[in-house]
């Protein structure tokens, strides 16, 4: 058995037509597969310089992802968003500056689009990008879909990989919005019990919290023509709409 190590990989240009990534909880396991996968790259005492590689840029065509949680996912989820069996198809991405070292990753992101089962359709995602074992950002991010345009600083903050395992209680969000414009339209993808609500939304607001405790502050919304409203939102669990439970302190 041979082994060199440390390793260094330095690319130009990477292109991948029809890439396939699966990001999977096993029935019984208690991580997901990714996490797997960073400990063979995390940092060892016997080894003090972990795996790297650059590459110039990558482009990805047609591509596919999916994160699936075999012990949450609906028998048959139709048309509806299931947090369980997250996936994401016509992913055409271009990213610059790529650069793996150990189980970290960074790249700023040129270009990025595709399509959910959902009805969802991002058309741009542009932002400087990095994920390691305690958080993913996007920075100077700027999200376009069909009818919405969003600008802000956005962060994912967990303990460790398998934290995914629980993405909606486990997963802490922390983001700062900036001036955009938002459509109540695409609330509907995430939750379709919302689905009907089609009004353009101007606002810029800080994000905090798991996606069932979230938080927003400092909210400055303009909704049509005649609705200016300012403050705070506390939101307790919000993927369950009939169940969720909204505190609001905001003036009119």
């Amino acid at each position: 058995q041979l082994k060199v190590s440390p390793v260094h990989l330095c690319f130009g240009t990477i292109e991948g037509d029809k890439v396939k990534v699966v990001v999977r909880k096993y029935k019984g396991d208690d991580a997901v597969n990714i996490s797997l996968w960073a400990k063979n790259f995390a940092k060892k005492k016997k080894n003090p310089k972990p795996f790297r590689m650059n590459a110039k840029s990558i482009i990805l065509k047609d591509s596919y992802f999916l994160y699936a949680n075999d012990e949450k996912r609906l028998a048959d989820h139709g048309n509806e968003m299931d947090y369980a069996f997250f996936e994401i198809k016509d992913i055409d991405w271009t990213l610059n500056q790529f650069a793996l070292i150990g189980s970290d990753i960074s790249a700023d992101f040129k270009k990025m689009s595709f399509k959910q089962y959902s009805g969802f359709q991002l058309m741009d995602l542009v932002c400087k990008f990095h994920i390691s074992g305690q958080g993913l950002s996007m920075k100077d991010a700027t999200v376009i879909t069909p009818t919405s345009r969003v600008y802000m600083d956005f962060a994912f903050n967990y303990d460790d990989w398998k934290d995914f395992g629980d993405f909606l209680n486990k997963i802490k969000i922390n983001a700062e919005v900036r001036p955009s414009t938002f459509d109540t339209h695409d609330i509907g993808f995430f939750a379709p019990k919302t689905a009907g609500m089609d009004n353009l939304l101007s606002f810029q607001c800080k994000v905090s919290g798991s996606i069932n405790e979230l938080k927003i502050n400092d909210l400055n919304a303009y909704l049509g023509e005649n609705t200016h409203l300012t403050g705070n939102l506390s939101l307790q669990n919000i993927t369950d709409f009939f169940n969720a439970d909204i505190h609001a302190k905001l003036e009119k």
